[in-house]
């Protein structure tokens, strides 16, 4: 083995740190690649997300129907056809249905690593689950979005359930959102109810380490509304 191919195999270690709150998860991020400005994005329970441009002096409306896509996945693939925006999956599941999913009413910009997002949360108490992702970037950076491996090495959680018992904590395998789309299940454990709860992994193993390139979702689900205001997730690893 080359000299030249051992350095190119070396990746540096970034410990990560993250935590969900109630109503706080990121089901999908956006940023605006197209040639114009962004007016407004309005999330719509039950029914779409809509966003308003301007584009060489003409208002565009671009209506998204939970109807027509009603999946996660299926809405951040269809919003990236369009190309006005660029998004992506983070705290959620492709899986997950959107009917009920978002936080209603118009999404707030904000930044994320210096680049304009408009970030369309997860309604814990209407979807019934905390989650987080740990990847990568979850912002849109082009680069190393394949050579990496993420580690997941603890979570913990506090969570006041009303159905702990049909209730498990998970933690996905997922691909980014480029084929093949996967979200493979590779623990899951049932919660512990209104219990500062810690998961950490033994039997000769101190993580939990998913496919080069893929990301580690972490959710942790609700039998019925969770509305358990202070209720939080953190989640422990490291990439490469």
């Amino acid at each position: 083995m080359s000299f030249n191919f051992l350095k190119e195999r070396q990746l540096r270690k970034l410990g990560v740190v993250g935590k969900a709150n109630i109503d706080a998860s990121i089901a999908i991020r956006m940023q605006y690649i197209g040639s114009g400005s962004v007016t407004s994005v309005t999330t719509t329970t039950l029914t779409d997300i809509t966003t308003v441009t301007v584009v060489a002096g003409a208002t565009v409306t671009t209506v998204f129907d939970f109807a027509t896509y009603g999946t996660v996945g299926a809405l951040v693939d269809r919003i990236n056809l369009v190309g006005e925006f660029e998004a992506k999956v983070l705290d959620s599941l492709r899986s997950k249905a959107t009917a009920s999913q978002f936080i209603d009413g118009a999404i707030t910009a904000g930044t994320f690593n210096d680049v304009t997002v408009w970030d369309v949360l997860v309604d814990s108490d209407a979807a019934d689950y905390i989650a987080y992702r740990l990847c990568y970037d979850r912002g849109f950076t082009k680069s190393c979005k394949t050579r990496h491996r993420v580690h997941l090495k603890e979570i913990k959680y506090l969570i006041n359930l009303s159905g702990a018992t049909a209730s498990a904590v998970g933690v996905y395998d997922c691909s980014p959102d480029t084929y093949p789309k996967e979200e493979i299940l590779k623990y899951s454990v049932a919660t512990v109810d209104n219990t500062l709860t810690t998961i950490r992994w033994r039997g000769g193993k101190d993580q939990l380490t998913v496919k080069e390139g893929h990301d580690i979702l972490v959710i942790i689900p609700d039998s019925n509304d969770l509305t358990d205001t202070a209720a939080y997730a953190q989640v422990v690893g490291f990439i490469e």
